[in-house]
């Protein structure tokens, strides 16, 4: 997924987030390139259903969790502090 698609999925979902990392560098006119998009997104209820319904169709991830953390996209677990897994 490109990442002007994957801004429109959340922005038209109505996600409030924020664009960091690599991208967020590059898009303020940085040199360094990644292919990966890192956001934060804010952690009340609503918004997290919102981010949950806009990112069901791709099957997100976890990166870095060990292999028996499944992921789900319930808000409940969009809460959980990934750095205890």
């Amino acid at each position: 997924m490109k990442l002007d698609e994957t801004i429109r999925i959340l922005n038209d979902a109505g996600v409030e987030f924020v664009i960091i990392g690599g991208v967020a560098m590059g898009l303020q006119g940085s040199a360094h390139l990644t292919r990966d998009i890192d956001f934060c997104y804010a952690r009340t209820v609503k918004n997290m259903e919102r981010l949950s319904a806009a990112l069901a169709p791709y099957h997100p991830a976890f990166r870095g969790a060990r292999r028996a953390c499944r992921f789900s996209l319930m808000p409940r677990q969009l809460r959980v502090d990934l750095t205890s897994l």
